[in-house]
């Protein structure tokens, strides 16, 4: 997060902001879903532990989706606010789920999670068979992402119970994660 901030700083390139951003709300969700947030950073605010992993999840987002547009596109292609309307749609999220009963809210975010996965997805996989070298890169390392995302899913809704202890599909998303932030970061490169 400190690396890109600084990266960010100087090059003053928007995509490292929409990096940060994700990276920095990944963490967020992580570290509050492991209960590590909780124990260390707010102990007495279990409301706020509760609904700060819905607020991270959809904030991390709307932010890897504008990171993906921007990523994806050149400036020509995508007019400016587009870059930044998947991070608005995200804090009207965040903040209208606080409206809902909490499990609601929950399958919400992770369905606005799945939905923001597979347009990122999609638009990267549209830019590498038009040919774009770059974008390769970034769908190789987003694989990591979603396939972490998907089996750590899959295994809240009970569906890897039948690996029973064998393989600990809660710490998918975490692996994808770390291995996106090292090869994002070689992307990125290779872009500027």
């Amino acid at each position: 997060f400190f690396c890109h901030l600084i990266i960010f700083l100087v090059v003053r390139e928007r995509i490292y902001l929409y990096y940060v951003g994700w990276i920095l709300m990944t963490a967020g969700f992580v570290l509050s879903y492991n209960g590590i947030a909780f124990q260390y950073l707010w102990p007495e605010a279990t409301a706020w532990n509760d609904w700060s992993r819905i607020v991270f999840l959809l904030l991390a987002a709307g932010l890897f989706t504008s990171f993906t547009i921007q990523f994806v596109s050149n400036a020509a292609t995508v007019a400016r606010r587009w870059h930044w309307a998947p991070v608005l749609l995200a804090v009207a999220l965040a903040m209208g789920a606080s409206g809902l009963p909490f499990p609601q809210a929950v399958r919400m975010a992770f369905l606005v999670q799945f939905v923001a996965m597979v347009v990122c997805f999609g638009l990267a996989l549209g830019k590498v068979r038009a040919g774009h070298a770059h974008v390769r890169v970034f769908l190789v390392t987003f694989s990591g992402v979603l396939i972490g995302a998907v089996l750590n899913t899959l295994d809240m809704l009970g569906i890897t119970a039948r690996f029973g202890g064998s393989i600990d599909f809660e710490v998918a998303p975490q692996v994808g994660s770390a291995l996106a932030v090292l090869l994002f970061s070689a992307a990125l490169a290779h872009r500027l």
